[in-house]
């Protein structure tokens, strides 16, 4: 959870981003929004996606970048594998910083982590395909 939802929960009486401060720290601010985050995004987002990826509400983000066909220009794998590893990266960074006071990865080391975790799943999948006739 984040810390916004476990104040409506009654879990909490901080709502605020444990890493920026930003007051309200919701699931897209947590995976797109944050200080953090952002400049992941940044390093690797293809220009195509720039402007809409900044720009809509939580639905519309996950399902155009779920429903992309093209492929990330830096590691040639299909970007909708690169979005799902990140975003999962970027969720693991902001817990190991909230529950264990670590934020040890850097962004650059969330990338590579990312990169690889979809390359072995893009290579795994691609195995597993019956050839064509």
């Amino acid at each position: 959870m984040t810390n916004d939802e476990r104040c409506h929960r009654h879990m909490s009486s901080d709502s605020s981003c444990p890493v920026c401060h930003y007051p309200f720290e919701t699931v897209l601010h947590a995976l797109r929004d944050c200080d953090a985050a952002q400049e992941i995004w940044l390093q690797i987002l293809p220009e195509a996606l720039l402007r809409p990826f900044f720009d809509c509400n939580l639905q519309q983000w996950i399902s155009c970048n779920l429903s992309a066909t093209m492929v990330d220009p830096l590691s040639t794998l299909p970007w909708k594998l690169v979005f799902v590893s990140l975003a999962w990266q970027i969720w693991k960074r902001r817990n190991d910083l909230v529950f264990q006071d670590s934020s040890s990865m850097s962004y650059m080391a969330v990338i590579s982590r990312s990169l690889a975790w979809a390359r072995r799943y893009f290579e795994g999948a691609t195995a597993r395909q019956p050839p064509s006739v």
